[in-house]
């Protein structure tokens, strides 16, 4: 197979080389280590165009350093890196790879799956808890996951369940009090939700404790949410 059109760099993920297929070549008019820019790209491409990608300058003080597309903005042709190259990288050519790999692209790219893991602590006040917050960007929920330690809730006495929601003024319920019951709070239980609902930029998934506190000290539980990023650049904090 012909390699005419195709780059040889060690792949970002995994440190060994790999071929990755040439999208795009141009010069830098705006240099920067984490915000270059090409206003020739900008004229051309739509937002969001080389968003994954990699870029890699082709000469001067950071030649050769590839580097992931966290976002692109057209017009303005500036380029958001996912980390920052060693120094400005001067107004010099580069050229831009499509990642065929995929070692996991921009984490936060838009529609590329990102795991959040937390912990509630159970032995506390009833109400409501925050767990996770939408930032920068909208994001698309797609799972949430909560599981007990080995301590079994179900016969404490003030506890009476959990639910699991956002804190939209309708809010978007994970775990409803009646599958969050505290029957089903036993050790190392876990219980879940699938589907597809969006979370706003600022807005929050959060735990309500329901009726007091759990009896053990700590009750630390896990919470684990899967989702994507609407926007490039969105993520739960």
């Amino acid at each position: 197979m012909s390699r005419k059109n195709w780059a040889m760099i060690y792949h970002l993920g995994f440190g060994y080389p790999y071929y990755y297929p040439v999208l795009y070549t141009g010069t830098f008019t705006t240099s920067s280590a984490t915000v270059p820019a090409d206003t020739g790209a900008g004229a051309i491409y739509g937002n969001s165009y080389f968003d994954g990608c990699i870029l890699m300058p082709l000469s001067g003080v950071c030649a050769y350093q590839p580097r992931k597309i966290l976002s692109f903005a057209t017009t303005t042709g500036v380029f958001t890196m996912d980390s920052a190259f060693t120094a400005a990288i001067g107004t010099v050519q580069y050229m831009i790879l499509i990642d065929t790999a995929d070692s996991g692209g921009a984490t936060t790219t838009a529609g590329k799956t990102q795991i959040k893991a937390t912990t509630i602590d159970l032995h506390q006040a009833a109400g409501a808890k925050d767990l996770f917050t939408g930032t920068t960007q909208d994001v698309l929920i797609k799972s949430l996951t909560f599981r007990l330690p080995d301590i079994d809730v179900s016969d404490d006495a003030a506890i009476t369940g959990i639910s699991i929601q956002t804190d939209d003024t309708t809010p978007q319920v994970f775990i409803n009090s009646v599958v969050g019951a505290k029957a089903y709070l036993t050790a190392e239980a876990q219980l879940g939700w699938t589907g597809a609902a969006l979370l706003k930029s600022g807005n929050k998934i959060q735990l309500t404790i329901i009726g007091g506190t759990a009896t053990a000290d700590p009750t630390t539980c896990d919470v684990v949410c899967e989702f994507e990023a609407v926007v490039s650049g969105g993520y739960l904090a």
